[in-house]
């Protein structure tokens, strides 16, 4: 069983870890968001948003507020994001600038993980993942479609191929059309699970219909589930307490 630290946690098969995202635009509000989540007794994990923030390509201010975030978070891990448009983010960034933007964030060692986009190409991906483990920050390959749920085959071939360029973490996250296509994302994450133990996986099948993954994806293999306390970050996340609540739940159903 493959075990990953990060901050005053780890992320391990068995137990599903609490992220809770911070998604604003100013300083105020993504300072008062991680002191919730710094304060949070339900919350393992922040996730920095930086795609929302409205100084993200400004470094000097960018690092300094990272600073106040990570005081904030009294120990816990910030996993740091910079979501494409293409990908449900906030803004459209070309090739060259995400790769230049993920470098200057592995450079400031500001991040205890940070959100790769398969989507990037081989490439960048790879060197990213390169240099992050030269500072000594985990990285989580990822992947998302907002408009369907591929073949649980296919999913497979994709996390594999994440694990392939060195991911120490294989996110898919995906839209169903049917509740056929969240047993098909909770399938692959199984088969995965049972194929390569050693790989860790965070699933989730997003919006109303695919709300359930969230909540019993740890079943599966899922390491990771998105919970909210201020803004949503994505379609169907719930609130961390309520997802605390049923994680917990399952738990003690499972012992």
């Amino acid at each position: 069983m493959s075990v990953l630290r990060a901050g005053n946690t780890t992320l391990e098969d068995g137990k599903v870890r609490i992220c809770v995202p911070i998604a604003y635009e100013t300083e105020k509000e993504i300072l008062e968001e991680s002191m919730r989540i710094g304060k949070s007794s339900v919350a393992d994990i922040a996730e920095w948003r930086i795609d929302w923030y409205q100084d993200v390509f400004q470094p000097r201010k960018r690092n300094a507020l990272a600073k106040k975030i990570r005081k904030n978070l009294q120990g816990k891990p910030l996993l740091v994001t910079f979501r494409s448009r293409r990908e449900g983010g906030e803004r459209d960034i070309t090739p060259e600038a995400y790769q230049t933007l993920l470098d200057e964030v592995i450079e400031s060692n500001m991040a205890d993980l940070l959100d790769v986009e398969l989507s990037q190409g081989m490439a960048c991906v790879q060197e990213l993942i390169k240099h992050a483990h030269q500072m000594g920050i985990s990285v989580i390959v990822s992947q998302h479609d907002f408009k369907k749920t591929p073949e649980a085959s296919n999913l497979i071939t994709t996390m594999e191929q994440m694990a392939g360029y060195g991911a120490d973490v294989c996110k898919i996250a995906v839209m169903p059309q049917s509740l056929a296509d969240v047993a098909s994302l909770l399938l692959a994450t199984g088969t995965m699970k049972e194929n390569h133990p050693e790989i860790l996986l965070i699933t989730m099948s997003m919006g109303r219909t695919g709300c359930v993954s969230r909540l019993c994806g740890g079943l599966f293999g899922s390491v990771m589930s998105f919970g909210s306390m201020g803004k949503a970050s994505a379609p169907g996340q719930v609130s961390a307490k309520e997802l605390s609540d049923v994680l917990w739940a399952i738990e003690r159903a499972v012992e």
